[in-house]
């Protein structure tokens, strides 16, 4: 998948540029209005998911500053890995697509 997540401005022009991207990857995508939600397929039928998404990126308005380190507002989650802030949608969308190709179902490891 091309990496060049500066030219994305918010979550739907990345998602209605990489959705069949990481849809071949193997995932099943889940939208709301301020996140992605990747999810794993149970089996070899792909609406059957695992209820708990393995990646998301979500837009936290909530965000504080901890003394002199800003914590971004762009939060970046795996299963079973920690989860990561960042302060520009470009960064976080890197990270979300790293994610999504390291722990892809369909890749060998892939497993969270």
């Amino acid at each position: 998948m091309p990496k060049n997540p500066k030219q994305y401005k918010s979550l739907k022009s990345f998602l209605n540029s990489k959705d069949v991207d990481l849809k071949a990857l193997g995932w099943h995508v889940r939208t709301g209005e301020k996140h992605i939600a990747l999810h794993r397929p149970l089996g070899p039928r792909t609406e059957l998911v695992a209820r708990v998404p393995n990646i998301t990126i979500e837009f936290n308005e909530s965000y504080k500053t901890n003394g002199a380190h800003k914590l971004g507002p762009w939060l970046v989650k795996a299963k079973s890995l920690s989860s990561r802030r960042h302060t520009t949608l470009g960064k976080a969308i890197a990270y979300f697509i790293e994610l999504a190709e390291m722990l892809a179902p369909g890749r060998p490891g892939g497993e969270v």
